[in-house]
Order: structure tokens, then sequence, then C-alpha cells
């Protein structure tokens, strides 16, 4: 019985292990995903910035 409980409880340790690493890859991913995000926002800002304001040709008649 103690042996089964001791296999157990050492198979449930190596899941948890298991569960960290995923956890960390996935924060990982994560965080070079926000970079990416990021970097991409400033880039359009700058594009945003080199563009002329654009008035409109329509006017209102109401």
């Amino acid at each position: 019985m103690e042996a089964q409980v001791r296999r157990e409880v050492s198979s449930l340790i190596d899941l948890e292990h298991q569960n960290g690493e995923v956890l960390a890859q996935k924060r990982s991913e994560a965080l070079a995903e926000q970079v990416n995000l990021d970097r991409s926002s400033r880039q359009l800002r700058q594009i945003r910035s080199y563009a002329p304001v654009v008035r409109s040709a329509w006017s209102s008649y109401s």
C-alpha cells in the first residue's frame, strides 16, 4: 500500500514538473508575441506620423 502511494505521489510530482515546463514555454511565447505586437504598434504610429492629414471634400448642408 505504501509503495503504491509513493508511486502515485512521484507520478504527481512528475506531472507538476512537466506542467511547470509547459507553462514556462507558454509564458516565453506570449512574451515574444507581446514584443512583436509592441513593435508593430510603434511602426504603425510612425507610418501614421508620415501620412498627411486628409480633409474631407464633402460638406454638410443640413
